[in-house]
C-alpha cells in the first residue's frame, strides 16, 4: 500500500497491550516495525536503527511524546513523527505543530485510521527513498553507458549532477568521443526529458541559413520563403537544444546569439516582435574555447554565457578500460538495427581493441566494429578484426613510417596530427582516411581546411 512495505516504523507506547496490538497490525503492511516502551529506550533504538518514521504516545512518563519529537527532530530535521494521544489539550496541539509533527491520531486508536495517517505522514520520505534509487539506477546506467574507468565514472556523476539542474552546459572533446551522445543522455535524465531534442552543427551552414535555421523566418521575409517556418529555438521549446562545433559560429553572428542567451527572446527572420523562447542550451566543440576567446575569435561574454557548466570527455586512448564496455554497447546497439542477436568479440580480439591508439574515437571504434559484426558468423576473432582494418593493426599503432603524435597536448595541434596521420595510412585517399578516422568525409575536408592540410 503506497510503497508501506518499505517503511520502516519506530512504535513507541508504555501500555504493554496496545504496544503488541499496534505493533502486529503495522507489521501487516509495513517493511519494518520496532517498539519502544518509553521516550529513554526509543532513543536507544533510533540510534541504533534510525527509521524512516516515528508513531509515538503523547504520555509517555517521564519522557513525553512532545520532548522526544524535539530530540528526534535535533538528530534528523525531517523525520516524520505522528502522535498518539487521549486528551485535546491547547497547549500540547499548539506545541506539536511548533514542533512540526506529520500527525495526530485520537485515542482510543481505530486501526484504519491509523495506518491512514501514517501512510499520509511517510510520504516525503518514501518520495525522498524513492528518489535516491532513481539516481542510483540512473547513476548505474550512466556508468555502464560511458564506461567503468575512474577517469568515465567522475564524468558519469558530473552528468548527473548537470541532468539535475537546467544550467547552460558546455561539452568539449576531440572529434568522435560521443559529445552528441552525452547531450542526449543529459537530456533523457533531464527534467525536459519530454520534450524534444534538437541539435544543430553550426559550422555547416553559413551565416544567412544559420539564423534561419535557429531564429526561423516569416512568411516573405525574403526571395523564396513562401510560407512562415519555425526555428529551432521554437521547435525545442520546452527541451533541449545542442548546438555543436560552436567554435565556428562566425564572430558577426555571436553576438546575435549572446542576446538569445541573455533575454531568452529571439527575432524570426522578417518578423517585428520578439518571441519567448524555453530551451536548456548545450554547446560543444572539439577546440578549447578559452584558448579560442584568448586568441580573439570567441566572444569571452558569450562563452561564460555557455560555460555554466562544463563536461569534458576524455578521448579514447586515455580510458582503454572503457572499451569493453564500449564494445558491448556498440555490439547491443549493431544488434538491434539489425533484428539479430549480439555478435560476442573474442577475448584475443578485445585486447587487440585496447591497443589501438582511437584517432577517431568512439566514433571510429564504432565503424571498425560494425564492419566486423559483417564480417563475422556470430563471434568477432582477431583475424577478422585485424581484416576490417586492413590486415594490420590500427593504423595509430603503426610504428614505421608514420607522423609522430606531436608533443602539444592542445587539441588543435592533436587534430591536426589525426588528420594528418589518417591521409598517410590511407595512402592520400581523403574518403578512406576518413573511414580510418570514423568520421564523414564532409566533416574530414572541413578538419582538412581548418588545418591547411593538403
Amino acid at each position: 500500500m503506497n510503497g508501506l512495505n518499505e517503511l520502516s516504523v519506530l512504535y513507541v507506547e508504555d501500555e504493554p497491550k496496545l504496544r503488541e496490538q499496534v505493533t502486529q497490525y503495522l507489521q501487516l503492511h509495513c517493511g519494518k516495525v520496532l517498539a519502544a516502551g518509553s521516550g529513554a529506550e526509543a532513543l536507544e533504538l533510533f540510534a541504533q536503527w534510525p527509521p524512516d518514521l516515528v508513531l509515538t504516545d503523547l504520555r509517555l512518563g517521564a519522557m513525553d511524546g512532545l520532548e522526544l519529537t524535539q530530540r528526534l527532530r535535533d538528530l534528523v530535521p525531517l523525520l516524520p513523527v505522528v502522535l498518539c494521544t487521549a486528551f485535546v489539550e491547547v497547549d500540547c496541539l499548539l506545541r506539536a505543530i511548533e514542533l512540526g509533527v506529520s500527525g495526530v491520531v485520537r485515542k482510543p486508536l481505530v486501526l484504519k485510521e491509523l495506518l491512514t495517517v501514517v501512510t499520509r505522514a511517510a510520504q516525503p520520505a518514501l518520495q525522498r527513498r524513492e528518489l535516491e534509487k532513481l539516481q542510483q539506477e540512473r547513476l548505474l546506467s550512466t556508468r555502464q553507458s560511458l564506461g567503468t574507468g575512474p577517469a568515465t565514472l567522475r564524468l558519469a556523476e558530473e552528468v548527473l549532477r548537470a541532468a539535475s539542474c537546467d544550467f547552460n552546459v558546455l561539452l568539449l572533446g576531440e572529434t568522435g568521443v560521443g559529445k552528441t551522445r552525452l547531450a542526449g543522455m543529459l537530456h533523457r535524465l533531464s527534467r525536459r526529458r519530454e520534450g524534444p531534442f534538437l541539435s544543430l552543427h553550426v559550422g555547416s551552414l553559413p551565416e544567412s541559413l544559420l539564423a534561419s535555421e535557429l531564429f526561423g523566418h516569416e512568411r516573405g521575409a525574403f526571395t523564396g520563403a513562401e510560407r512562415r517556418r519555425p526555428g529551432l529555438f521554437e521547435t525545442a521549446r520546452g527541451g533541449t537544444l545542442l548546438l555543436d562545433d560552436i567554435d565556428t559560429v562566425p564572430s558577426s553572428f555571436q553576438a546575435k546569439l549572446l542576446e538569445v542567451v541573455e533575454t531568452k527572446t529571439f527575432l524570426p527572420i522578417g518578423a517585428r516582435e520578439r518571441e519567448q523562447t524555453d530551451v536548456r542550451l548545450l554547446a560543444a566543440s572539439n577546440q578549447n574555447l578559452a584558448a579560442e576567446v584568448t586568441a580573439g575569435r570567441f566572444r569571452q561574454d558569450l562563452y561564460y554565457r555557455l560555460c555554466d557548466l562544463v563536461l569534458t570527455i576524455p578521448p579514447l586512448r586515455e580510458r582503454s578500460e572503457d572499451i569493453p564496455d564500449l564494445a558491448h554497447w556498440i555490439l547491443q546497439e549493431t544488434a538491434g538495427e539489425l533484428g539479430a542477436p549480439p555478435v560476442q568479440l573474442e577475448d584475443g580480439a578485445l585486447a587487440l581493441l585496447q591497443t589501438g591508439g582511437w584517432p577517431g574515437n568512439i566514433r571510429e571504434l564504432r565503424s571498425v566494429l560494425r564492419r566486423a559484426v559483417l564480417a563475422s558468423d556470430g563471434r568477432i576473432s582477431v583475424a577478422e578484426l585485424q581484416q576490417v582494418w586492413g590486415g594490420e593493426p590500427p593504423p595509430s599503432s603503426v610504428s614505421t613510417g608514420t607522423l609522430a603524435p606531436p608533443v602539444s597536448l592542445r587539441l588543435v595541434d592533436l587534430e591536426r596530427w589525426a588528420v594528418e596521420r589518417g591521409l598517410q595510412a590511407a595512402g592520400g585517399k581523403r574518403m578512406k582516411a576518413a573511414e580510418l578516422l570514423g568520421v564523414t568525409y564532409k566533416t574530414y575536408r572541413a578538419m582538412m581546411e581548418r588545418h591547411g592540410v593538403r
